[in-house]
């Protein structure tokens, strides 16, 4: 049975980190704060034969909250910029393991979402006064061109989002703004969906979610695409007085709609969700009723079924998890004290 096993620590523990898995195998992590709340500049890599982190070129601004993503043989790493500085990209080459830096628009500093599509990085932004529309752009990583994207239909801030299988992506949940009955903007959490399609350049709505998996103050790694083109949403934060919930729904990209599934044993939130490459989904720690979770679960989309797995070596919540090429997962941080683990 696969399970968890310490690997190496990073040299400080990270929070509001990004990370990527990179075209050669490696993982780059970048930024973030300490736990002291300082921000940081420096950025590492993680051997996945050594299971060691090594230091590379470190960030030239900080970025806390940024979306770092894996472009050709390098990475991209945009938002989370320090307020009053400038909103800079930053992109990573492995042959020089250094940082060059591109000046960006002030608004995608509040970066919602970012992908890759060729020698593009496709960027969506949150709505920079409240009823404003979503900024999405794509630029142009060589020449750092910034050409306009229509926004999507629905603006929203801290959605959760991913690539599909087919390039494709899929936007969901958030927290939307109205007028309110007396005149006043009002906040509230939406269940709608849509997907942006490159080839034809525009967002079509799709099928509603049953309940948001988010609250306005929390959210985890909720969302993950599967290989069939559609997607699998587990758990999150529930809506009132249940501040978790246990609901899983699964999005089918041949009909555009959500399904109920088996929800998971334990509601949580703040866990990730990986694909494993069996096509399973591995859910790992978070947070629940009970606390700080370090068990885990699989779960099965041919049976429809859940799975408990190895837990944890330690509770962990904020962390990431990567699948790698060897077909482990790499579990980072989240424990406040740097320590990474492996699952496989």
């Amino acid at each position: 049975m696969p399970g968890f096993t310490l690997t190496g620590s990073m040299s400080v523990s990270r929070d509001l980190r990004a990370a990527a898995l990179l075209a050669d195998g490696r993982v780059l992590v970048a930024g973030g704060r300490d736990m002291q709340g300082s921000p940081l500049l420096t950025a590492e890599l993680h051997d996945p034969q050594s299971g060691q982190w090594t230091p590379t070129g470190a960030l030239h601004h900080p970025h806390q909250f940024g979306l770092l993503v894996a472009v050709g043989d390098g990475a991209a790493l945009i938002g989370g910029d320090e307020p009053g500085q400038d909103t800079v990209l930053e992109t990573w080459s492995p042959a020089t393991e250094q940082w060059t830096q591109t000046i960006m628009p002030p608004f995608m500093s509040g970066v919602d979402g970012a992908w890759p599509l060729g020698d593009q990085l496709l960027v969506l932004c949150f709505p920079e006064a409240l009823l404003d529309d979503m900024e999405f752009r794509a630029v142009d990583l060589t020449t750092g061109q910034v050409d306009v994207l229509p926004s999507p239909h629905t603006a929203r801030r801290q959605s959760l989002n991913c690539q599909l299988s087919d390039g494709r992506i899929l936007l969901t949940a958030g927290i939307c703004f109205g007028i309110g009955g007396g005149g006043g903007p009002v906040e509230f959490l939406t269940r709608e969906c849509e997907v942006y399609d490159p080839a034809t350049g525009g967002w079509q709505p799709v099928g509603d979610l049953t309940v948001p998996h988010m609250s306005t103050d929390r959210s985890g790694q909720s969302l993950v695409a599967l290989p069939d083109g559609g997607a699998l949403m587990v758990s999150g934060s529930a809506v009132g007085a249940q501040p978790y919930t246990d609901v899983v729904e699964r999005w089918t990209s041949s009909t555009g709609v959500w399904s109920l599934q088996e929800p998971l044993s334990e509601r949580r939130d703040a866990h990730t969700t990986t694909l494993l490459p069996d096509g399973s989904v591995l859910v790992v720690g978070g947070e629940g009723p009970g606390g700080l979770r370090s068990d885990c679960h699989t779960y099965d989309l041919a049976t429809n079924a859940w799975s408990s797995a190895d837990s944890l070596t330690r509770p962990r919540v904020g962390h990431v998890a990567l699948a790698e090429t060897d077909g482990t997962v790499l579990v980072i941080d989240g424990a406040g004290d740097g320590s990474c683990e492996s699952f496989g």
